[in-house]
């Protein structure tokens, strides 16, 4: 599996970080973080992330909007800046 540094959610924050760039306007990002759910929601309290439920089991999957990155980006590149400063 996919492994990420700083209680794995450098990749994730990267991803939050860069993905307003890469959506279309009232796009939507989806990403799984797994067991770093706690942590990202914990990290970033403000995010309005809708987190997914599955019929058959499984967590840790948001979906946020595009326009909610872009409002949000200030925070998210913080939390990135703060993350990489402890690792």
């Amino acid at each position: 599996g996919l492994i990420s540094p700083g209680q794995g959610l450098e990749l994730p924050l990267r991803i939050l970080a860069q993905a307003p760039e890469h959506l279309a306007p009232g796009g939507q990002l989806f990403c799984e973080v797994g067991e770093s759910a706690g942590a990202l929601e914990h990290l970033l309290p403000d995010l309005p992330f809708t987190w997914l439920q599955f019929k058959h089991g499984g967590d840790g999957v948001f979906t946020i909007g595009r326009d909610e990155l872009m409002r949000h980006r200030p925070a998210v590149v913080r939390a990135l800046e703060n993350l990489n400063d402890v690792l």
